[in-house]
This record gives structure tokens, C-alpha cells and sequence, in this order.
């Protein structure tokens, strides 16, 4: 099977294809600079994080709790 292709409208869609990503990098740059002062907001809480690992721990524990009572379910 062939398919005839027309070489204007493949430009025409290369065009607008280029524009799209052209303007997708512009806002992409724009957002990147609006955020990048909230940067450092993302993974700085340690209360969050020693929570985390209390969370760990306990799971942990409450594992073994149930493995040694002989419940398998947990």
C-alpha cells in the first residue's frame, strides 16, 4: 500500500508544530522562573519527614506484633 503525501501541507504542519513547541518552551521558561522561588518549599519539612519515619516504624512493629500472634494477614 502507498500513500501519497502532499509536501505543502507537510510544511504547513511542520510550521505549526514549530510554533506549539516554540511557545511551549516560552511558557515553560515563564513558569520556571514564576516557581523558582518557592523551590526550596518542596521536601523541607522535617516534621513531615520524621513523621514518615515514625509512620515506618510503626508498621514495622505492628508486623511483628501480628507475626508473632501468628496472624498472617498483616
Amino acid at each position: 500500500m502507498t500513500q501519497d503525501v502532499d509536501p505543502d501541507a507537510m510544511l504547513n504542519a511542520a510550521r505549526v508544530y514549530s510554533s506549539v513547541r516554540t511557545s511551549a518552551a516560552s511558557a515553560a521558561i515563564r513558569l520556571m522562573g514564576v516557581l523558582a522561588n518557592s523551590a526550596g518549599m518542596a521536601g523541607t519539612d522535617t516534621g513531615a519527614h520524621d513523621k514518615r519515619r515514625w509512620a515506618v516504624g510503626n508498621q514495622q512493629r505492628t508486623r511483628a506484633r501480628a507475626a508473632a500472634d501468628g496472624d498472617a494477614a498483616v
